[in-house]
């Protein structure tokens, strides 16, 4: 049973003692990509869901092509964007209409490359630590990138990066980040157990609520941003939903907490919001049906190894986990 800490009563609950139902999702005929070291890390979807980027500790991206079906890769070598020094990734964005990747490192430079043109077009070493998160506008027009210490919204042009606002969390680091993918709101955690939500890229404050008593450890928005899970470091999970337009009523409301024993890794929300997606402290990857309130996994059963990344395509239609050595792509409903 869950306890909701907001209003200090029983709510939305969901009982953990029995056998989570099955998925209609398979990972027999899916795509595997395999991956030849031990390191990669990171991986990004591009919009139309054909493209997947993938970076690592070796300082090289590599864009993998899938069919317009998605049930293969095109070819058996992929795009490689080498920035030729001695990095790790640890972001990865497309813009939505795919002209733009960018990719940041844990030593807080961001590359932006054309894509059409093959071109590292922008190196920018503003960020004064690990860079968390990077997101385009809907535009494209302009990137947002966030570390430790402070989020930067920065002005694209086809000969310049202009930074247009820097938006800082104040004295303290923020635990945990989080940007829609639209670009229009950025979510951060601070040590009190606090989390800020932000209008971007004004960085105007429109709501501010305690999620608990502990820090909050990992954030992740849903797809149109209406939805935002905030893992505590007791790992539950609250889902706020957000609605930036109410004139009257709090913008930010607690919809639902999940204790979440035994779970840790990403968290990814499907593009319908249906599902929440999360990793086990054993390899596997389950999934809460928000509106049914009742936990899933896929079939067959059995352990892919720990799961360093996990992200829906933003159409919808498929999952891509990335393991040790090898990336696989769902199928989804």
């Amino acid at each position: 049973m869950l306890f909701d800490r907001q209003n200090g009563s029983l709510s939305n609950l969901t009982k953990y003692d029995q056998v989570a139902s099955v998925l209609p999702w398979t990972y027999a005929g899916n795509v595997v990509i395999p991956w030849r070291t031990q390191e990669s890390n990171m991986i990004a979807f591009s919009a139309d869901g054909r493209q997947i980027a993938l970076g690592g500790k070796d300082s090289q991206v590599r864009i993998f092509q899938l069919t317009a079906e998605g049930k293969s890769v095109k070819g058996t070598i992929p795009i490689v964007l080498d920035i030729g020094e001695n990095e790790e990734f640890s972001a990865l964005a497309f813009s939505p209409g795919g002209e733009w990747l960018a990719a940041g490192t844990v030593n807080g430079k961001v590359y932006i490359w054309n894509l059409p043109e093959g071109k590292l077009s922008f190196v920018n070493q503003d960020q004064s630590s690990l860079v968390k998160k990077i997101v385009f506008s809907q535009a494209g027009d302009y990137v947002v990138i966030s570390n430790f210490y402070d989020t930067g919204i920065y002005r694209i042009s086809d000969d310049q990066l202009r930074k247009i606002n820097s938006i800082s969390y104040g004295i303290a680091i923020a635990y945990a980040i989080d940007v829609t993918p639209r670009g229009d709101l950025l979510a951060t955690s601070r040590g009190d157990g606090s989390i800020w939500l932000q209008s971007l890229p004004s960085g105007i404050v429109i709501g501010r609520v305690s999620s608990t008593q502990l820090d909050v450890s990992s954030l992740s928005f849903s797809q149109d941003g209406s939805l935002l899970a905030a893992r505590s470091i007791d790992k539950s999970i609250d889902v706020w939903q957000i609605n930036t337009e109410a004139s009257i009523a709090p913008p930010i409301k607690l919809v639902s907490t999940i204790q979440s024993f035994g779970y840790a890794g990403p968290l990814a929300f499907s593009p319908d919001n249906r599902y929440l997606a999360a990793e086990t402290e054993g390899g596997e990857v389950v999934f809460w049906s928000l509106p049914d309130e009742e936990l899933f996994i896929i079939s067959p059963i059995f352990s892919q190894g720990v799961v360093y990344d996990m992200v829906f395509s933003p159409a919808g239609g498929r999952l891509a986990e990335l393991l040790r050595n090898k990336i696989i792509v769902l199928d989804t409903p």
